[in-house]
């Protein structure tokens, strides 16, 4: 394993290298802004048994996101070089039991500052009036969650468990379809892109860790259990997910206008994930957005009347952007041809942001 580890970042360094050379245009720099983010997430994760299959999960994310962006036929050749040693993720890795032998863990790189560590003194601040866009450039976890801000920022931290629900119930709905591969990756995926960095938050708030539920999952759909039995599964991952966002930190913000930051939240990314997904031939990337789109619903659906008792416009501007998102997200199989209009998705959205923000 840590033989395939050290050929992954080996050849991810070649790669960008490449891409650095060639990155001329504004969505090159772009890609390589990501790619040499990942990358240095990949190398600080790169620690014990856990760290390590993060690490090889991210980098098929990294590959997979490079290849929507930048379109780049040297781009995709390495996405399905990658590919071929992490398609089967988190989940199948546990359920081979290859970590058996693997006990050595990977020494930090020099750019382990991207590791996140508690705040010395957390203090309660309200979340920003219009803080729906939660990626910034420090302490960011795989995901694009502020990590340092979910300690105090209950929109931060519910908006990282809203990610994890999103693939989980993208999952459920995959797997629903027949398509087993992209939903084994899909229970296991949380694991690396917010969870892992969201640990040390957790710990912070009492919450015990509840991991293990996905990587179960991933392995069962492997294992060939039954539709009943996986959407089982996702009930409970569901409910471990709702009871940590129970310790969400106090603020003066209200419960409804978090929840309605959250769902703008993941109405952005699934708008985002759309267009990314007309640029792209990977089921994946549509499969996020959908799962974006699901959580966005199920969010605001929970607190409906509260929001709109307290925002009418921001309930009205959220209601416009899912029946969008439901047009272009009909189910968890990707349509061919995809007909939705990305630029009336990402207006929608802005309008959401922007209703939330008076």
């Amino acid at each position: 394993m840590m033989t395939i580890a050290a050929a992954l970042f080996g050849a991810a360094d070649d790669q960008f290298r490449e891409l650095a050379r060639l990155g001329r245009r504004p969505q090159h720099r772009m890609a390589l802004h990501i790619g040499f983010q990942q990358l240095a997430h990949l190398r600080a994760s790169a620690r014990g048994q856990i760290g390590l299959l993060v690490a090889l999960d991210r980098a098929g994310h990294a590959a997979r996101r490079f290849g929507a962006i930048a379109k780049r036929k040297y781009i995709m050749a390495f996405d399905t070089k990658l590919k071929q040693w992490t398609s089967l993720g988190l989940g199948t890795v546990l359920m081979t039991g290859a970590l058996a032998g693997c006990s050595e863990p990977a020494a930090p790189a020099d750019d382990a500052g991207t590791e996140i560590s508690q705040p010395e003194a957390a203090t309660e601040t309200a979340p920003t009036a219009g803080a729906t866009t939660l990626a910034t450039e420090g302490g960011e976890g795989e995901g694009g969650v502020t990590i340092d801000a979910a300690y105090t920022d209950p929109v931060v931290y519910k908006a990282a468990l809203a990610i994890a629900a999103a693939h989980v119930l993208a999952a459920r709905d995959a797997h629903a379809e027949g398509e087993t591969q992209a939903a084994a990756e899909m229970y296991a995926h949380p694991v690396s892109e917010v969870l892992f960095d969201m640990e040390p938050v957790f710990a912070a708030q009492g919450v015990a860790d509840f991991t293990d539920l996905f990587s179960d999952t991933s392995a069962a759909v492997f294992a060939g259990e039954s539709q009943d039995e996986i959407s089982a599964r996702t009930d409970k991952i569901l409910a471990a997910l709702d009871k940590a966002a129970e310790s969400a930190p106090a603020t003066e913000a209200s419960d409804a206008m978090v929840s309605a930051r959250v769902a703008s939240d993941q109405i952005d990314r699934a708008s985002d994930m759309y267009r990314l997904a007309l640029d792209s031939d990977f089921y994946e990337t549509y499969l996020d957005g959908y799962g974006f789109y699901q959580t966005a619903e199920r969010t605001f659906l929970e607190a409906e009347s509260d929001i709109a008792a307290e925002n009418a416009e921001a309930a009205e501007a959220i209601r416009a952007s899912l029946a969008l998102l439901a047009d272009a997200y009909p189910t968890a199989l990707r349509p061919d041809p995809m007909e939705g209009d990305a630029s009336a998705l990402a207006v929608a959205a802005s309008e959401v942001q922007l209703a939330l923000s008076q």
